[in-house]
């Protein structure tokens, strides 16, 4: 039987959908997703020299934090792996694996127990309430709806 793949592509909904992550296991889970790269040096032509270091992101036992779902999907794998090595070492280590299906469910189904904390975002934006939301409800019912009449003008 061949052994089931892990995911490479999203679709754009996928992709922009956000997904509760737990860490269900009894350590902190650090993941890591792509890369900055940071200038380290300069060669003699004055190229920079570049260092790939890994974007991590700490997630405390027990906290549950909203991510992309290819994001989520990815941590959820690594995470299972972890918890499998320490539960199931014997087990092997496959995506159709029953056992690890089942870790990943628990990680991305698990309600959280704490307020959910997003992922950073670069600038909140403050929405004002509107004026008219402020006016009791008989007064908005009140307000007549529909096209303007007509005005006769005299020539």
């Amino acid at each position: 039987m061949a052994q089931e793949k892990e995911r490479m592509y999203y679709t754009e909904r996928e992709r922009n959908t956000t997904v509760n992550f737990t860490n269900i296991d009894d350590e902190d889970f650090t993941g890591s997703f792509g890369s900055d790269e940071e200038i380290v040096g300069r060669l003699d032509d004055g190229k920079p020299i570049l260092e790939k270091k890994p974007i991590e992101y700490f997630i405390k036992r027990g906290d549950t934090k909203q991510f992309p779902m290819p994001l989520a999907e990815h941590f959820a794998g690594h995470l299972a792996d972890k918890i499998m090595m320490k539960k199931y070492p014997e087990t092997p280590f496959t995506h159709e694996n029953a056992i690890r299906k089942g870790i990943i469910e628990q990680i991305l189904g698990a309600v959280a127990v704490k307020p959910i904390e997003p992922i950073a975002t670069p600038v909140e934006t403050v929405v004002e309430p509107q004026a008219e939301a402020e006016q009791p409800f008989a007064e908005l019912a009140a307000k007549k709806q529909g096209r303007p009449a007509k005005v006769k003008t005299e020539v």
